[in-house]
């Protein structure tokens, strides 16, 4: 008995685990590709000061949308880039808007965001209404959406050398 429990523990046990984060992460990476060349979804959600945010309002402006949480590591290792992102694109037609999915209070997020000295715009979706719209299922997720309100671009994860990744879609964004 103790004989198969080893072979189990050693070998059928690790294949079984590679093959189910595999499946997860097949089926994190394909649901947003449905969503690109389409028309983002209209939203109204509240930034950290209780300032209204419609996307509906901001025509021809490229926007970056983060979907985001507190307890995301990515999403942490993330949020600098993001902030070189808004500091670079000051006085160009780009918005870089943080959408926070945790459930905690308004004030808990910004005393969080000036920890991490964070000043793009963050918004409130406590009870993932927005990241449901936009069918986002993995952390972080980004859409980068032109200045007609189409998505163009969308990104799951976060890896090293996104930067420029996102300058790339960004400035292509601008140009068109």
């Amino acid at each position: 008995m103790i004989i198969k429990q080893k072979f189990f523990i050693r070998t059928i046990f690790p294949r079984c685990m590679v093959l189910f984060a595999f499946i997860l992460l097949l089926t994190g990476c394909g649901n947003q590709e449905h969503t690109q060349n389409k028309s983002a979804p209209d939203f109204m959600l509240s930034d950290t000061d209780g300032n209204r945010f419609y996307l509906s309002a901001q025509k021809d402006t490229v926007l970056l949308l983060n979907f985001w949480s507190v307890h995301c590591v990515p999403c942490l290792q993330e949020m600098p880039l993001l902030q070189k992102l808004y500091h670079d694109s000051k006085g160009k037609t780009v918005k870089i808007v943080g959408i926070c999915t945790d459930p905690a209070e308004a004030g808990y997020i910004s005393t969080f965001l000036k920890g991490f000295e964070i000043t793009y715009p963050v918004l409130l979706d406590p009870e993932g209404q927005v990241a449901d719209l936009y069918k986002v299922t993995s952390l972080p997720t980004t859409f980068f959406v032109n200045g007609e309100g189409i998505i163009k671009e969308s990104v799951i994860g976060y890896e090293n050398g996104y930067f420029k990744k996102y300058q790339h879609i960004i400035e292509g964004l601008i140009q068109k």
